[in-house]
């Protein structure tokens, strides 16, 4: 899932407000958490959703520059206690903003990603040992095809992993764990109450029953689903891409502060910090391959929209 921003058309601006504020006023859950036993899906009901969760890494990566940590510019071996090279361009420099507009030359190789999911309610290793054995040269797990062979900043390649590399820079620079840091500066000072990262048994109870869409081949994804194709309780080693588990009322919370950021009323980041966020980051001229350049324009983890309709 894709998280798409507006340019500064004021006009568009104005009426997307509208009509968001609009949607939260009415907004109301419908059908079954449970479908066998028939659990009503509430406000309340707690869920993943998937590839928004990037978002919250936007907002991380805009309070850390805020604190000084770093910058879009800096390179990320700077920060890293190992070095990530594309072996097929050894001598190139991946930046910060290299991973948040997924130019990195970083890719989901699929066998990879898949290794970071779990049939688990804990995390057998940490995020940054994961990162490690897939992406340094000496690592466990490390292969050419976690590389693309494109040059840094010359092509668009969608990818989960340098999405949770930029998670695991602010982690380091900030010397907390990245789902301590998001609470601490995001989801408490926003009074989520059911906004978390990981399998939380005080919270499981409303826990939404997760059921089989698409198949797989993989092994895992067989062993994911139970006979009634509910899945079951699984765990990612790097959460930060798409594991966040919330309620529809904190995520009601969340975009407001979304749209308070853009009116400089932000419970979290100040006005310069809420721009980096949407600032478009292609050169107009010079656009990477695999992006529409009559549509969109990248920002931090999301897109500008050009035009719409």
């Amino acid at each position: 899932m894709r998280s798409y921003f507006l340019n500064k058309n004021k006009k568009h601006v104005y009426m997307i407000n509208k009509l968001i504020w609009f949607s939260l006023f009415f907004s109301k859950a419908y059908g079954f958490s449970d479908i066998k036993n028939k659990i009503p899906f509430t406000e309340r009901t707690i869920m993943p959703i998937a590839s928004v969760s990037k978002t919250v890494i936007a907002l991380s990566l805009a309070k850390a520059i805020e604190m000084a940590y770093f910058d879009v510019e800096t390179p990320i071996n700077d920060i890293l206690p190992f070095k990530i090279v594309n072996p097929h361009y050894p001598n190139d420099t991946i930046r910060i903003k290299h991973l948040f507009t997924h130019t990195s030359g970083i890719v989901d190789n699929q066998s990879t990603f898949i290794n970071s999911y779990e049939l688990a309610t804990k995390l057998s290793i940490s995020m940054g040992v994961f990162l490690k054995n897939c992406l340094y040269k000496n690592g466990k797990d490390f292969n050419v095809v976690n590389f693309g062979k494109s040059r840094v900043g010359n092509k668009y390649n969608y990818s989960n992993i340098a999405s949770d590399l930029a998670a695991y820079l602010v982690e380091l620079k900030s010397g907390i764990s990245f789902a301590e840091f998001t609470y601490k500066y995001i989801f408490s000072r926003l009074s989520l109450q059911n906004t978390h990262w990981f399998f939380d048994e005080n919270k499981s109870k409303d826990y939404a029953k997760l059921y089989e869409i698409n198949t797989s081949n993989f092994p895992f994804y067989k062993n994911l689903m139970n006979d009634d194709k509910t899945i079951k309780d699984y765990t990612s080693i790097i959460y930060p891409d798409g594991s966040l588990k919330t309620s529809l009322d904190d995520l009601i919370r969340y975009v407001k502060e979304i749209i308070n950021c853009h009116n400089s009323k932000s419970k979290i980041l100040n006005k310069e910090s809420y721009k980096t966020i949407f600032k478009k980051r292609f050169d107009e001229m010079n656009f990477p391959a695999n992006v529409d350049k009559s549509l969109s324009n990248q920002a931090m983890f999301g897109s500008t929209i050009k035009k719409v309709g």
